[in-house]
């Protein structure tokens, strides 16, 4: 008997910016680790790049001292960022806003011939830290605990239930469903 699929299931729309940089396999690798990621434990969450309006936007991009040189806390083993004013952040209480830029040379200087499978996980992370409203990464063993072992420890691959219930909830929100 076939299990019944989870309520409710909705799709996130993210429109992915600087695909070229990218191989097609690459791309590929990355939504199918995203929607991995969004998906477990039948979730019935997922995701599409560049198709419709956009919930979320990631600009693909690469680090440079030079090029990030006044991006608070961004280094040269930092794999992605919310796109939010600092300033608004530290003195208004922004929240992170629905974008953020993903490093492709400092994952692919981690992940080797993995690439597209840790630029989902970027991904979900970054993505997450708009959906869920939060800045700082919770050591709870999920994906939102960030660092390198997102990349490598497949353990760490999922948002923990709670999370997911929140991105139920914004999913239908935004999606009527």
């Amino acid at each position: 008997m076939k299990k019944p699929k989870p309520e409710p299931n909705c799709t996130f729309n993210i429109d992915i910016q600087n695909t070229n940089q990218l191989t097609t396999d690459q791309l590929k690798g990355a939504e199918a680790e995203l929607n991995s990621v969004l998906g477990a434990g039948n979730s019935g969450l997922s995701a599409v790049f560049n198709q419709g309006k956009a919930d979320f936007t990631a600009t693909f991009t690469n680090y440079s001292f030079g090029g990030n040189f006044f991006s608070s806390g961004v280094t040269s083993d930092t794999y992605g960022q919310n796109n939010v004013n600092e300033f608004a952040k530290l003195f208004l209480g922004a929240k992170p806003i629905n974008s953020a830029r993903v490093f492709l040379n400092n994952i692919a200087a981690v992940a080797g011939p993995n690439v597209g499978f840790a630029v989902g996980r970027v991904l979900a992370h970054e993505f997450g830290h708009w959906a869920l409203g939060i800045f700082d990464s919770p050591d709870n063993g999920g994906i939102m605990q960030g660092g390198i072992e997102i990349l490598s420890d497949r353990s760490l691959g999922r948002f923990i239930a709670d999370d997911i219930k929140k991105l139920q909830a914004l999913c239908a929100k935004l999606h009527h469903t």
